[in-house]
């Protein structure tokens, strides 16, 4: 059973906490269950996992009644993301100890894992009865009533379904395991998205239209692409400018931060050497996930910076008349919450943003969900989910819209077994025309021919709204 780095401090952390809580008193009275338990605790320390869920695992076929023996290994599960095995055990502390006050958490775990799968109705009871029994710990009872919120918004929207007919990208799009972020130029003859490659880097790729068919994507470009990682990019209409992120490993390139935000202009064939945006835009934080508008003005994008009002959050930054980025300002509560927005996009129409949140659970369907917001007498609207099943129980954390706010371009992540891996495809559907954009914009692409000569001069691009 192979384990991940990241949960070994977070499991171990758990196991003495819990050691050291519960080891005065034990449900069970089998001294054998209790040895093995302790030897459990044991191998933990020692970074013998295994051998210590097998501990636990006979601990609990001696005593089925061993509360502690079954909550370490819902934890354990828990912690490795196995979340079959870990509601299993949970709701066997449940059912041993509806009313101990130990574990009154358990509900609200178990509640969020039925969330996770979708299982609203279950969800609900559940924390229900968590709530009932935690009245005095206000942040069980906050925990419950959000996700009671969920379940109600979730429960209801399911009863109004959108026509949502996604359907994957054909081939040779989607050759890789994993490969998300996708946008397209303003005629939808270029695509571009990241790859993360079996080395754990990322880089851009790109493919282009021919004879109505995708050419086999490949890697952008050798001034783009390094060793380091490159992903989730924004593109402007007429394919000349690109931004994109760039997480520093190795330091190739000058940065404030973990991420930041760089620019290039195509010069032909070729992409220039790319520049950070600079400290106006980019900060000693996380700054990634650009979205720049159709006329090069205006960048949104994500910042965990100081100022956030909660994890991610969506900033924006915008150019002046002598070409410079503007102080980056946070978007304010109108979009940003307590939890974290993301992957923001400005439609070509500059009239509706797009971005993920897992900070409204009063408007989800669960996890990150996508949301629309229109600019109107110059203010956004208050953000507005854009339904089921676009919006399900699973993180939906991206989408590209169509200049004529017709079709959608996102990514679908499905599990493949195995801890931790899984599957993501780029596709495609007609957005419903219930949410898509009130204001349409058609692009239109040409060249320009000198009246005497006939000569061609480069293709000119347009926007009619």
């Amino acid at each position: 059973m192979p384990l991940t780095k990241i949960f070994v401090s977070l499991l171990l952390s758990g196991w003495m906490m819990m050691g050291g809580a519960y080891a005065q008193k034990y449900a069970t009275q089998s001294a054998k269950a209790i040895k093995l338990y302790e030897k459990g605790n044991e191998y933990f320390q020692a970074r013998r996992f295994d051998d210590g869920v097998a501990a636990l695992l006979k601990a609990v076929a001696i005593d089925e009644q061993f509360i502690e023996a079954h909550y370490k290994l819902a934890t354990t599960y828990q912690l490795f993301q196995e979340y079959e095995e870990s509601a299993k055990y949970f709701r066997k502390v449940i059912d041993l100890a509806p009313q101990d006050a130990r574990y009154q958490s358990v509900y609200n775990l178990v509640a969020s894992q039925e969330l996770q799968k979708g299982n609203y109705t279950q969800a609900q009871e559940i924390a229900r009865r968590g709530k009932g029994l935690n009245l005095k710990n206000t942040q069980h009872v906050a925990k419950a009533e959000e996700i009671l919120a969920t379940c109600e918004y979730a429960l209801e929207g399911k009863k109004n379904p959108l026509d949502f007919r996604p359907q994957s990208l054909p081939s040779p799009l989607n050759e890789f395991q994993v490969q998300y972020f996708p946008v397209l130029t303003g005629d939808e003859q270029m695509i571009i998205y990241t790859v993360h490659k079996e080395d754990e880097t990322e880089d851009l790729f790109v493919s282009y239209q021919q004879d109505g068919k995708w050419t086999a994507p490949q890697p952008l470009s050798p001034q783009i692409n390094t060793p380091d990682n490159e992903g989730t990019c924004s593109i402007s209409a007429d394919g000349q400018v690109l931004v994109f992120t760039y997480c520093a490993n190795l330091k190739l390139r000058r940065s404030f931060g973990d991420c930041d935000l760089y620019i290039s202009y195509r010069q032909g064939k070729q992409w220039s050497e790319p520049q950070n945006l600079g400290p106006n835009v980019n900060s000693a934080a996380k700054d990634t996930q650009p979205a720049l508008s159709a006329d090069g003005n205006t960048l949104y994008f994500a910042s965990n910076r100081k100022g956030s009002l909660g994890g991610l959050d969506l900033w924006v930054s915008r150019r002046d008349a002598d070409g410079k980025w503007q102080l980056a300002e946070n978007l304010g509560p109108t979009f940003n919450t307590a939890g974290s927005e993301v992957s923001p996009f400005i439609h070509a129409n500059n009239r509706y943003l797009y971005f993920s949140s897992n900070g409204r659970p009063a408007q989800s369907y669960g996890g990150y969900d996508l949301y629309q917001s229109e600019w109107v007498n110059r203010a956004w609207t208050t953000p507005q989910n854009l339904g089921y099943p676009v919006n399900d129980h699973a993180d939906q954390v991206a989408l590209f819209i169509t200049t004529d706010g017709k079709k959608a371009y996102y990514t679908f992540e499905e599990k493949i077994g195995g801890r931790k891996a899984y599957k993501s495809v780029l596709k495609v559907f007609d957005i419903p025309e219930a949410i898509q954009p009130k204001i349409k914009s058609n692009y239109v692409k040409g060249y320009v021919y000198d009246a005497k000569t006939r000569r061609a001069w480069k293709p000119k691009s347009a926007f009619l709204t």
